[in-house]
C-alpha cells in the first residue's frame, strides 16, 4: 500500500499509457497500479517524495486485539471529546432538515397513492379520539423540527453575510435559536 499526501497527484498506468486522474483524497492506494506525481517522459517513474510513497504494512486483527488488551480506545474516540453547543446545533440542523425532507416526501407520496382525499383521513383521525397529550406531543415534535430548522437557517444566513462568527455571538445566537424554537413550537402545537 502507498500512503499519499493530499496535495499529491496520482496517475493510473494501463497498457503503456498513463491517465492523469487528479488530486488524491484517498489515504492509501495500491502501489502496483498507482503512481504519485508527474510522469518523467514515458517511463512511468514515481516522482513523489519518499515519505509519500513508502509502503505501510497492513496491521490487521493483531493490532486491534493488542490495543483491546491494553484498554486503548479507538482513535478518535467519541468519549474523549466534549461537544460544544455549535457542534450540537450543527448536527441537529442537518438531522432536522433530513427528517423534514423525509416527512414531506413520505406524506406527499402517501397523499398521491391514497384512495381517499386528505379530508377523509383528517376526519378518521378525529374519530379515533386520541389522547390529547399524545397528539400534542406529536404536533410539538413536528412543529419543533420545522421552527428549529427555519430559525437556524436564518442564523446561517447571517453567517453567509459574515456576521456573528465571534464565539460569544455563536453561543448567544445558538441559545436564542433553541429558546425561540421551543416557544414557537409550543405555540404552533397548541393551534
Amino acid at each position: 500500500m502507498i500512503s499519499l499526501s493530499r496535495s499529491c497527484l496520482f496517475l493510473v498506468k494501463r497498457n503503456s499509457s498513463s491517465l492523469l486522474l487528479g488530486r488524491s483524497s484517498s489515504s492509501a492506494l495500491h502501489s502496483s497500479s498507482f503512481f504519485c506525481g508527474k510522469l518523467d517522459s514515458d517511463q512511468g517513474k514515481n516522482v513523489c517524495p519518499k515519505s509519500a510513497s513508502q509502503s505501510v504494512p497492513n496491521k490487521g486483527a493483531e493490532y486491534i486485539v493488542r490495543n483491546e488488551k491494553l484498554h486503548r480506545p479507538l482513535s478518535p474516540h467519541l468519549t474523549i471529546y466534549s461537544f460544544a453547543l455549535p457542534t450540537l446545533l450543527s448536527g441537529t440542523h442537518r438531522a432536522s432538515g433530513f427528517l423534514l425532507g423525509l416527512g414531506l416526501g413520505l406524506t406527499s407520496l402517501g397523499i398521491l397513492v391514497a384512495p381517499h382525499d386528505f379530508q377523509y383521513y383528517v376526519d378518521a383521525l378525529r374519530h379515533m379520539h386520541l389522547n390529547e397529550y399524545l397528539l400534542y406531543t406529536v404536533k410539538m415534535g413536528a412543529a419543533w423540527l420545522l421552527s428549529y430548522h427555519y430559525l437556524n437557517g436564518i442564523r446561517h444566513l447571517f453567517w453567509d453575510a459574515g456576521k456573528g462568527f465571534g464565539l460569544p455571538a455563536l453561543y448567544k445566537s445558538g441559545y436564542a435559536v433553541l429558546v425561540l424554537s421551543v416557544l414557537s413550537a409550543a405555540y404552533l402545537a397548541s393551534l
